[in-house]
């Protein structure tokens, strides 16, 4: 299942990247291990994507 979400975020980014368009994810007692231990944190996360193209020489 997370496999899944993390190819969806990664196909939202890819098309707002260099459109001027910011994409934030929120979240509310999300469950991470830190240190071994579990840690639940409430917020938000803003992505501001910018595409950087690189000249061939």
């Amino acid at each position: 299942m997370s496999e899944k979400i993390a190819e969806t975020i990664a196909e939202i980014i890819d098309k707002l990247a260099g459109k001027g368009s910011d994409l934030i994810l929120t979240f509310e007692d999300l469950t991470i291990d830190f240190a071994g231990k579990p840690v639940k944190i409430t917020g938000r996360i803003k992505l501001d994507v910018h595409y950087v193209k690189e000249e061939k020489e």
